[in-house]
């Protein structure tokens, strides 16, 4: 063996040993394949916001910015469970007729005001008033609320009921800002375009062709884990309906497109660059049908898995089960066992997102099950 040879074996041994030591290390510190900081996503909406206020949201678009910038005492978890959000926790009297919350010491509104029981109280007593009609119409009615100190605050039930933890994830309103306006005035407030709320997210812009959001440094349930939510600014931009948004998306001026209806998703899957995905919905709806006997209307009946998981007579759809049932405009109906007279409709949300330019949407640390305008879980990847 000559001397040239001596030094290439040598050489190939030494780049066999770093080779092996790269893969020792690598195996011992994994990377953890979670999603990067930064970045921005444009999202696709139909329709226009009228109110971004949780109390008088009207459109769609309100909702999907409220989810964003606003944040209530508890939250539905990534497994549909009842969860502590500004409240650090709450404790049940009286067999469950006093509920008691103590508001975290972190929590803060988006103008560096803290958050307090008195956000509380006028945010309930809001949906107490007579003039409102809204969603929660009949969470706190007859329902006592009352202000222990700064951080707790106390609700007294006329009787006993098992889903009041439900009632307390509305969204607060802050009553440094609104406190003296009542219902009735409420929707004339520039508040409901300039809305400053606790949310992942603020609003910084809104104009007639869409609302932009920042993130926001200061949210309080990024700590410890982490500093602050993962996308740097999520943008709303506003359509006649999905088929506009969609034809954006072919053009290349939109990340993603919500909402979809079966035909629009049919289009979607032409779009070059384009993945489709069905999000199921944590929400139904329910039909009783007031009909006397000599005046039934025949109504076929549709079999359905059975329900679980509520602690309603018809109880929850197992929506990932029945996904592949959608029908119409992405509804799953069926009819629920217990109760023969109400008609089951659960929403299944599909979403079309460009492969090139989709950016992590989980915008925090796991939320609740009903991720605002994103009911999906896209990250990036290379254009096919």
């Amino acid at each position: 063996m000559t001397g040239r040879d001596k030094v290439v074996v040598v050489a190939l041994v030494g780049l066999l040993v770093l080779a092996s030591l790269a893969a020792i290390i690598a195996e011992q510190n994994p990377a953890t394949g979670g999603p990067a900081y930064g970045g921005t996503y444009v999202e696709g909406v139909a329709g226009v916001p009228q109110y971004l206020n949780p109390v008088i949201a009207a459109t769609d678009v309100d909702e999907d910015v409220v989810r964003l910038a606003f944040s209530g005492l508890t939250r539905y978890d990534q497994n549909g469970a009842i969860v502590p959000d500004l409240a650090a926790g709450f404790r049940t009297e009286s067999n469950g007729r006093v509920w008691t919350f103590d508001i975290r010491d972190d929590a803060r509104w988006q103008d560096g005001q803290p958050v307090t029981a008195d956000d509380v109280v006028y945010t309930v007593k809001l949906l107490q008033d007579r003039g409102y009609v809204g969603p929660y119409s009949d969470a706190f009615r007859g329902v006592t609320v009352e202000r222990l100190d700064d951080r707790g605050v106390r609700f007294t039930l006329p009787d006993v009921y098992g889903p009041f933890a439900q009632s307390t994830t509305v969204p607060l309103l802050p009553a440094h800002l609104l406190g003296s306006i009542p219902y009735a005035e409420l929707a004339r407030q520039t508040f409901n375009v300039r809305p400053i709320g606790t949310g992942p997210f603020r609003v910084i812009d809104i104009d007639s062709r869409q609302v932009v959001l920042t993130r926001n440094d200061d949210f309080y349930r990024t700590r410890p884990d982490r500093a602050r939510p993962f996308l740097d600014r999520l943008i709303l931009r506003f359509y006649p309906d999905t088929s506009e948004a969609l034809l954006a998306l072919s053009r290349g001026e939109l990340d993603g497109v919500a909402g979809l209806s079966n035909p629009d998703a049919e289009r979607a899957r032409t779009l070059k660059n384009v993945v489709l995905y069905s999000m199921p919905t944590d929400n139904f709806v329910a039909l009783f049908l007031n009909v006397r006997p000599e005046k039934t209307v025949p109504i076929r009946r549709v079999s359905m898995p059975e329900t679980t998981a509520n602690t309603s007579a018809c109880a929850r759809l197992s929506l990932v089960k029945m996904i592949h049932a959608v029908s119409a405009r992405g509804a799953v109906s069926g009819w629920c066992e217990h109760a023969p007279a109400a008609k089951v409709t659960a929403s299944i949300r599909i979403a079309a997102f460009r492969r090139c330019t989709v950016r992590e949407s989980d915008m925090t640390s796991p939320m609740n099950g009903s991720a605002a305008p994103l009911n999906s879980r896209a990250r990036s990847r290379p254009c096919a």
